[in-house]
């Protein structure tokens, strides 16, 4: 997986299905990075910082 932010709209990624990895629209990945940067599923695993 990978999503590649390309400023403030644009990007490119590549996501898992069970077909195979598939690209990814621009709008997707603002969606998804433009959120956390994908920081959320990491608290969990080491605790907020300071």
């Amino acid at each position: 997986m990978i999503l590649l932010p390309l400023g403030s709209s644009g990007g490119v990624g590549q996501l898992p299905s069970l077909q195979g990895p598939f690209v990814t629209p621009a709008e997707t990945v603002v969606e998804h990075k433009g959120a956390d940067l994908f920081t959320g599923r990491f608290i969990g695993q080491f605790g907020p910082t300071a």
